[in-house]
C-alpha cells in the first residue's frame, strides 16, 4: 500500500516477489498501474521488470486483497485472502447493495476502464467482483479462475444510459462453489460482452 501511496509521475508501481505473502488490503487510486513480478516487462534502453514468479496478496479475511479504481490496472499477481474466522466487512455496492466482500479477491466498487491480467485469482470468496453504475469498460486477460468459495467472477452494471464492454479473453475459470464468470448488464444504449479462448 506504502508504494501506491507514494506514486508520482506516470503511476506505475512494481512489486516483487517476496518469501512471504503480502498481507495487505490494498486500495488503489484512479490512474495506478500495479505491476507484480509475476510479469515480465521491458523498459528503456532494454532494461527489464519482473521474473516470472508472481508475488501473492492476501487479504487476510480483513477486506478485498486488492481494491480497484478508474483507469487502474493489475497485473502479475497472485490474489487470495484466506479465511481468518473475521467478521463480516459489509460494503454497498452499486446494484448489489450490501455485500460483505471480506474476503474477496479484486474488487470493482463503481470502477470502470479496468484492465486486470496475467494475474491468478485464488482462495476468496470472489476471485473479482466488480459492480458499476454507468458506463464501464473491462479488459480481462491471460489470467487463472480457479478455487474460489463463491464465483470466480462476477461483474454486474447498470446504466440508464451509456455502455457496457467486457472482454475476458485467454483465461481459465475452475473449480467455483457457484459460477466460474458471471456477467450481468441492464438498461445500457449498448451492451459488448467478447469472451474468447476462455
Amino acid at each position: 500500500q506504502t508504494g501506491v501511496d507514494n506514486a508520482f509521475g506516470l503511476l506505475n508501481v512494481y512489486v516483487q516477489d517476496a518469501a512471504a505473502a503480502y498481507q495487505e488490503n490494498v486500495m488503489l487510486r484512479q490512474g495506478i498501474n500495479l505491476y507484480g513480478s509475476g510479469t515480465m516487462i521491458t523498459g528503456a534502453n532494454g532494461a527489464t521488470f519482473g521474473n516470472g514468479i508472481a508475488p501473492i496478496v492476501d487479504g487476510m479475511g480483513r477486506g478485498p486483497a486488492i481494491t480497484v479504481a478508474d483507469s487502474t490496472l493489475v497485473r502479475g499477481f497472485t490474489v487470495q485472502n484466506t479465511d481468518t474466522g473475521g467478521g463480516a466487512v459489509m460494503v454497498n455496492l452499486p446494484v448489489m447493495g450490501a455485500m460483505d466482500v471480506s474476503r474477496v479477491g479484486i474488487l470493482g466498487n463503481d470502477a470502470t476502464d479496468i484492465t486486470l491480467t496475467e494475474n491468478t485469482l485464488t482462495g476468496n470468496s470472489h476471485g473479482a467482483l466488480l459492480t458499476r453504475k454507468g458506463d464501464f469498460n473491462l479488459l480481462f486477460s491471460n489470467s487463472m479462475v480457479k478455487d474460489n468459495d463463491q464465483n470466480g467472477m462476477l461483474i454486474i452494471g447498470e446504466g440508464n444510459s451509456g455502455t457496457f464492454n467486457a472482454l475476458v479473453e485467454n483465461s481459465t475459470f475452475q473449480n467455483s462453489g457457484w459460477e466460474g464468470l458471471g456477467i450481468g448488464a441492464s438498461q445500457y444504449d449498448s451492451s459488448l460482452v467478447h469472451i474468447q479462448n476462455s
